[in-house]
């Protein structure tokens, strides 16, 4: 029994000795899984850090890129109007380029022909107006009404006085003039 007694000591002695290594080991697990629990919860809260801070980047850079779009988007419709202006004053330009050359056109017409109605008064008169007199030149004292080609006597003024007879009735003018056709 004796033999046995040492047996079961040796016996417990091995498993004492093996659960003081299981424990060592438990605890040693134990240390280990609370580091690693510190360490997961560490890497959590860094990965939340990172991921609120990457959001908030994308978040910024769409607000950024949604007001750059609308900015691009205003150039893009100022572009277009000042282009429409542009091409509106260009039609605009070439409507008074056109309006100043015709202009410019008729007022050649008009001085060829002014030119062409002076030269044509300088020339003789035809005989149909033989008996009309000429207008004399004026001296500066001189009387309009006494030199005039309307006076009275005149064929000009007594063709006048006939014309406006006729088409007045028979009546004379009433009115007071400071000129008057008869002397």
């Amino acid at each position: 029994m004796v033999e046995q007694t040492k047996a079961y000591q040796n016996d417990l002695e091995r498993e004492r000795s093996r659960a003081v290594q299981l424990e060592e080991a438990v605890r040693s697990y134990k240390k280990q899984l609370a580091e690693a629990r510190d360490s997961s919860h560490g890497l959590e809260e860094e990965i939340h850090e990172k991921d609120t801070q990457y959001c908030e980047a994308i978040r910024n850079e769409r607000n950024q890129r949604k007001s750059v779009e609308a900015e691009l988007e205003s150039f893009r419709l100022s572009m277009e109007d000042a282009l429409r202006r542009r091409n509106e004053m260009e039609k605009e330009n070439v409507a008074l380029k056109d309006k100043v050359q015709r202009q410019e056109k008729y007022i050649g017409r008009l001085q060829d022909r002014d030119k062409q109605n002076r030269r044509q008064t300088n020339a003789p008169r035809p005989s149909y107006m033989a008996g009309v007199e000429k207008e004399l030149p004026r001296l500066r004292n001189q009387n309009p009404a006494v030199h005039s080609p309307l006076r009275v006597g005149s064929k000009i003024g007594a063709g006048l006085k006939q014309h406006y007879k006729q088409s007045f009735g028979a009546e004379e003018n009433t009115r007071p003039s400071n000129f008057s056709l008869e002397e």
